[in-house]
């Protein structure tokens, strides 16, 4: 039924010139602009300038993009490796190959999870991936790698491993990943994600300039101050216990307290889930919780790891959702709905909701529970 509403939602927009490109043809004020504007100075051997705003701005506004509309480029410069390909397409043909991408990524990294059909039309449907396909947004990508690379930890160590290090294009996501390889002794899978984003950097650095990394740098820094110093966008939109906090009319110092209180919560998490004979998918879950959780910078369609660990614990073989789980997980799942229309983020209560879960199975789990052993029937 969702999903069906996600489809019907898509398909109006499009109809109506409200997604990606407006009645007249012209692109809309929308996430995807940025990229491809970026890609279109990458190609034209000027990539530090996608780090300009008005040089940035100016290229997108060409295309016929609202005067008004000005997004900055906030992704480091393995992201240009992504963008290359779009380099001389026009805006509709980019953006559509862009989300046809990212939906197949996606949907590639929920058929590994070889889960039942249910958990993965929940995945699908999540609104947290309306909302990037809505948006031209990347994170279908960054969730589709996550879920492949971790469904073939134990098949490909090494294939999972340079996935897991594709995910280098939203670094904030991934400073708990080393820790919880190195936490269940996969050290092949930790070698092979230390190499490929060490390869993705060099990479980067070879085919875009070395002074690339200086512009992004300054860059990322004054998107730091603009959105997480001074509030340019809505409190109520960062979906982080940082966003939470300064929503609630908490001052700076108290929001990175609280902040860092919740990432080192999350490693020692991650470290005791990975470290435990709890099943994979459990482990799994928890890990894509813990990498929102320990970052301040979220937005909704990065809950799309958020609809990615419940998939997983719709997936785990051998746990009986009773009806508290069930309402948690869809509630995990349903929230993003509610983004706009509420002064308060919602991501952190998503979170919460899917670590409850995970604790709650950990309580009724037998002790002697083997890492790819069925879990114990959940009833909470």
């Amino acid at each position: 039924m969702v999903l069906a509403l996600d489809v019907a939602f898509l398909a109006v927009g499009a109809v109506q010139g409200a997604w990606l490109i407006g009645a007249d043809g012209r692109p809309l004020c929308r996430d995807f602009g940025a990229f491809w504007a970026a890609g279109q100075l990458v190609g034209a051997g000027q990539p530090a300038l996608a780090y300009d705003l008005p040089s940035l701005t100016a290229v997108f506004q060409r295309a016929g993009a609202p005067a008004a509309c000005a997004m900055p480029m906030q992704y480091p410069p393995v992201f240009f490796l992504w963008l290359r390909p779009l380099a001389g397409l026009g805006y509709p043909v980019a953006a559509g190959l862009w989300i046809a991408a990212g939906v197949a990524a996606y949907a590639a990294g929920l058929a590994l999870l070889g889960g039942r059909g249910a958990a993965l039309l929940a995945g699908l449907a999540a609104p947290a991936a309306t909302a990037c396909v809505a948006g031209g947004q990347s994170a279908l990508l960054l969730a589709g790698l996550a879920m492949a690379g971790l469904a073939l930890l134990d098949r490909r160590p090494l294939v999972a491993g340079v996935l897991i290090g594709l995910l280098a294009f939203k670094p904030q996501f991934g400073v708990l990943i080393p820790l919880a390889l190195a936490a269940s002794g996969r050290w092949r899978a930790f070698a092979a994600a230390a190499c490929s984003v060490a390869v993705s950097y060099v990479a980067a650095g070879l085919a875009f300039g070395w002074d690339i990394y200086p512009a992004f740098l300054d860059a990322i820094a004054a998107a730091q101050q603009a959105v997480l110093g001074q509030g340019r966008i809505s409190w109520g939109k960062v979906q982080s216990t940082y966003g939470l906090v300064r929503a609630l009319g908490g001052g700076t110092l108290l929001a990175w307290a609280l902040q860092g209180v919740v990432c080192l919560a999350a490693a020692i998490g991650v470290a005791a889930l990975w470290r435990s004979r709890a099943p994979f998918e459990r482990k799994a879950a928890g890990l894509c919780v813990a990498m929102l959780a320990a970052s301040p910078y979220v937005l909704i369609y990065d809950l799309t790891l958020a609809a990615a660990a419940a998939v997983w614990l719709l997936a785990e073989r051998g746990a009986r959702i009773g009806p508290l789980s069930a309402a948690a997980i869809g509630a995990s799942l349903l929230l993003p709905l509610a983004h706009g229309d509420t002064a308060l983020p919602l991501g952190p209560l998503a979170l919460a909701l899917l670590a409850a879960v995970i604790v709650a199975r950990r309580r009724v789990s037998h002790p002697g529970e083997g890492r790819t052993a069925p879990a114990a029937p959940l009833t909470a």
